[in-house]
């Protein structure tokens, strides 16, 4: 019998356990006390056998090693333990992505309204970042602490603000495209008869004939400063057929693309365009990239008067 074994039918801990023996006074008194009931004491050749653990009785080892080299086989290496979720890069970037998105927002909502007050917003913001920073540093410095977090984190903030203003300018920029509604609403061929039939503006037209073409003159008046609607009259010399239309709001302009033709010849248009958005009117001849040259106005504000009644009174009759 073990001293396990032995201990199992004892009340006392200890020699319950097997981890101690009674001593001979106390085993005379057990032996008085329990008589013929207590077991023998444990066998002192038996108590200093090993004891074999499941382990060992089932798993013997193997001297030759696993892989027949009669070197030992090494022992398993434990696996790490996973990280947790939520650590190490992203759980320290969070806080300033979600920075960025909210400024992202702010500053596309301030763009729908108007662009300068996203401009002005930005530049303050960063302002009042940079002062942060610099205050936090000097606070640091002042403590006898490192002002390296202090100017990183100030650094990481403008970086936050600049990379939301980029956004929002992309942003504000599509809606611009978006919402510029560029077109040409009239396009009207005239005479030269019906051209010559306005006073103050034939005088203008007869002295530019004898100009080396192709040219345009492009007399024009705003109708509408909401939609930005402009009514033109465009004389052409050097250029043939109806004009091709392409609406350009990338490049902020209207393009009227004419075929060439004889150097003297002429063409009269009536022509509207409009907007949501400013815009330019361009005028080209197919095959160059560079536009006609336009001749316009008057430095005399009695003849620009005079001109704009010759518009209006053109539009009402062949408009």
């Amino acid at each position: 019998m073990t001293a396990a074994e032995w201990g199992r039918q004892l009340a006392a801990a200890k020699w319950e356990r097997g981890a101690a023996l009674p001593s001979p006074g106390n085993l005379l008194a057990l032996r008085q006390c329990l008589g013929d009931a207590l077991p023998a004491p444990p066998d002192p050749a038996v108590q200093n056998a090993p004891v074999e653990t499941p382990q060992t009785a089932d798993v013997l080892p193997d001297p030759a090693g696993a892989d027949g080299t009669g070197k030992a086989a090494a022992p398993p290496v434990p696996e790490k333990p996973a990280a947790p979720k939520g650590t190490g890069k992203w759980r320290k970037s969070r806080p300033w992505l979600v920075a960025l998105a909210v400024l992202c927002v702010v500053f596309c909502l301030i763009s729908l309204v108007t662009y300068v007050f996203t401009a002005l917003a930005g530049f303050y913001l960063l302002q009042i970042t940079v002062v942060a920073a610099a205050a936090w540093a000097v606070v640091c410095k002042v403590r006898g602490q490192s002002a390296a977090p202090a100017l990183w984190g100030g650094l990481k903030a403008v970086g936050v603000q600049v990379t939301a203003l980029a956004v929002a300018a992309v942003f504000a920029y599509f809606v611009w495209l978006a919402g510029a509604g560029y077109r040409v609403d009239a396009l009207v061929p005239l005479t030269r008869r019906e051209a010559y039939s306005a006073p103050a503006l034939s005088v203008d037209l007869r002295r530019h004939e004898e100009d080396e073409g192709p040219y345009a003159l492009c007399y024009g008046r705003v109708t509408s400063v909401e939609r930005n609607t402009v009514q033109y009259l465009v004389a052409l010399k050097g250029v043939t057929g109806e004009p091709d239309i392409s609406l350009e709001p990338k490049n902020f302009r209207i393009r009227l693309t004419w075929q060439p033709g004889d150097p003297d010849e002429m063409q009269y248009y009536l022509i509207q365009c409009s907007g949501n958005r400013g815009y330019n009117v361009v005028m080209a001849v197919e095959g160059t990239e560079k536009p006609i040259s336009i001749q316009m106005s008057s430095g005399d504000g009695s003849i620009h008067e005079r001109w704009l009644t010759d518009l209006t009174e053109l539009w009402q009759t062949y408009g």
